[in-house]
């Protein structure tokens, strides 16, 4: 129920970040949707998140009291 675009990302971040490989569909949907250049963009922009959450964990950084979480 959500655009086409929206469930593209959603998927491309679900397989770079959760399970670590990229298929072959999800890589060519994102350079139908966004080019070469916007697929390449989504890696980067993913990468980066990821980098930033390793830092939060070695300086072992938390959400101040009563804010919520994400997980």
């Amino acid at each position: 129920g959500i655009p086409e675009a929206d469930a593209a990302v959603i998927q491309f971040g679900r397989e770079l970040l959760d399970q670590r490989r990229m298929s072959s569909a999800t890589f060519a949907k994102a350079k139908q949707l966004f080019g070469d250049k916007g697929a390449m963009d989504l890696v980067a922009v993913m990468s980066t998140y990821a980098v930033s959450g390793f830092y939060a964990i070695a300086v072992d950084e938390h959400m101040p009291p009563g804010q919520p979480t994400m997980r």
